[in-house]
């Protein structure tokens, strides 16, 4: 076993140290937690680019979401009295009593749906369990967001 501080303990299979304490002797203890912290940061982006979406999945489901969420606002926007506007891969939500506009987009090299409403920005990932995009955050999917600040705007209970 090698001897790390903080009574952290590893063999040399584990650190990846080939020679054990006489490496830790050549390097020192810091040169040791340095190289460990590299490898688990390294090991941590490997994660996450392993559950990222590949970027034609994303702007399937990205797309898919977007022409649902589209069709639920117009349905509410004639029956509410705001516009929807849609173009190049985003959705403007406008509203003339009180003005406001809120916009959402899809934020494709962080795979993710952004919003951009009463002050606050939204950004959603998306959700395997789900299948859905989810605010981490809050546990909030893009309808419940969209519902609620809709809602707030309006000063009545909506339902996207």
């Amino acid at each position: 076993m090698v001897s790390l501080p903080h009574s952290q303990e590893r063999s040399d299979e584990e650190s990846g140290l080939g020679s054990g304490p006489t490496q830790v002797a050549e390097t020192g203890a810091t040169g040791v937690n340095s190289w460990w912290d590299e490898a688990l940061a390294g090991k941590n982006r490997l994660v996450y680019a392993q559950f990222m979406l590949e970027e034609k999945d994303f702007r399937r489901k990205a797309d898919e979401a977007f022409d649902d969420l589209k069709k639920r606002l117009l349905a509410l926007g004639d029956e509410h009295g705001f516009d929807v506007e849609g173009e190049s891969g985003k959705l403007e939500v406008i509203f003339e009593e009180p003005e406001a506009k809120f916009v959402i987009s899809p934020n494709t090299p962080v795979r993710e749906i952004w919003i951009s409403a009463l002050s606050t920005s939204f950004k959603l990932g998306w959700n395997e369990a789900r299948n859905a995009f989810v605010q981490e955050k809050t546990g909030e999917d893009l309808y419940t967001i969209m519902s609620r600040v809709v809602s707030q705007q309006l000063g009545e209970e909506v339902k996207v």
